[in-house]
């Protein structure tokens, strides 16, 4: 989150994580609690931006 001239909050949208380039990869767990993570990231932005 970056603050304008104007004082406004504005919530910038990282896109998609490339999960297949993650040490990681192919672990379950992992990939399952990176994909909750992403959709909860996605509800909040999208939240926001109706919000404002």
């Amino acid at each position: 989150m970056s603050e304008e001239s104007s004082g406004a909050a504005v919530l910038i949208e990282v896109p998609d994580l490339p999960f297949e380039d993650l040490p990681g990869f192919g672990n379950p767990r992992l990939m399952r609690a990176l994909e909750q993570r992403r959709a909860r990231s996605e509800e909040a932005v999208a939240a926001f931006n109706s919000a404002v």
